[in-house]
């Protein structure tokens, strides 16, 4: 409650917190950019930033809380400041420690709303820990603060399921014959299909059939009534088993190159409002075909014998390489060796 002066600003900001928000400044002054769930507004891949790169990272241990202490104005007691505890399920807490963070529910009077806003605060630290980072130049010059975007990245996903459309034919009312630039890795699921538009936006079709046309694929599409038609040279995102993930924007600078903006992403979570405000339980989505409990085997194992000089005569080097397979799950390689049966020898 509001129980001293304090600046304009500040209130607002404080106001902005009870419904999930943060003010974000601009030239014009300052929007609200809330926390809540909303339609994607556009679909990025590969092929629509540069260098065709995501850098992906995680947000610091640290910041992932496990028990909120909110403080509410209890109204069944003369509005005196009272405390409540929320904790996360015991995997979360024995995975990250016991981590509280304590706060005040700006405007709530019962323990159901401060009770929310703990889990609000639980759920968004615990499992929106995805942050990514981009490149583009004039396509997302329209991209604005608190926007939500879907994103497929080959490389996270592990699986090929993104890229441009070669050509598009009409093949019956609202139905499209599709060449994509690329071979997709198609699963037993149908799955949909979404391209970008001229206006920026994207269109959701269903994918009828799928078929291999020399070296491409080639889809048969039914878009919703009154949808754009696919065009040569849109981006494409195909969802089966394996989804594309949202993330809300949450930053938006100018690079040093001339015409290119860096954009930064935390990761969306369209179902956390139906586990924080209704109770539903909705199983995640799966967004990559990465298994951590498999380690791909390398490849191109070679080994080169080098010989130099050393003030204690000729010394011999085993120079060892390999090509690695693309595993995003593994950082590095722990190298064991010996010699003539002797004791294992361990490099990272």
């Amino acid at each position: 409650s509001i129980q001293a002066q304090e600046s304009a600003l500040k209130v607002i900001q404080a106001v902005a917190g009870s419904f999930r928000a943060t003010l974000v400044a601009s030239p014009a002054g300052y929007a609200i950019n809330q926390d809540r769930p909303a339609d994607p507004v556009k679909i990025i891949t590969n092929a629509d930033v540069i260098g065709g790169q995501f850098i992906d990272k995680g947000t610091v241990i640290q910041e992932r809380h496990t028990a909120a202490l909110v403080q509410y104005n209890d109204k069944d007691n003369r509005f005196i400041q009272t405390t409540t505890t929320v904790i996360a399920d015991d995997a979360l807490v024995l995975r990250y420690g016991f981590n509280q963070a304590s706060f005040a529910a700006y405007g709530a009077t019962t323990e159901g709303q401060a009770i929310r806003a703990g889990r609000w605060l639980l759920e968004t630290e615990l499992n929106q820990t995805d942050q990514v980072i981009w490149k583009s130049s004039f396509k997302h010059f329209d991209l604005q603060i608190g926007d939500i975007v879907t994103i497929y990245d080959n490389k996270y996903a592990n699986r090929v399921g993104a890229g441009r459309i070669v050509a598009a034919q009409s093949s019956g009312a609202q139905s499209y014959q599709i060449e994509l630039d690329r071979r997709i890795q198609l699963s037993s699921t149908p799955g949909t299909f979404k391209y970008s538009t001229a206006d920026g936006k994207f269109v959701t079709a269903n994918i009828d059939a799928a078929f291999l046309g020399g070296n491409v694929i080639v889809l048969d599409i039914q878009t919703p009534l009154n949808s754009p038609a696919p065009a040569a040279d849109a981006s494409f995102i195909i969802e089966q088993d394996i989804k594309a993930r949202q993330f809300r924007v949450m930053r938006i600078t100018k690079d040093d190159s001339p015409n290119v903006i860096e954009v930064e992403g935390l990761l969306h979570d369209p179902t956390k409002y139906a586990r924080v405000e209704q109770g539903v339980t909705v199983a995640p989505p799966v967004y990559s075909d990465v298994n951590n409990a498999f380690m791909p085997d390398v490849s191109s194992v070679q080994f080169n014998v080098g010989a130099r000089v050393t003030d204690e005569g000729i010394r011999r080097d085993l120079h060892i390489s390999w090509e690695a397979p693309y595993a995003p799950q593994f950082g590095w390689y722990k190298l064991q060796w010996r010699k003539d049966n002797g004791n294992f020898f361990t490099e990272d």
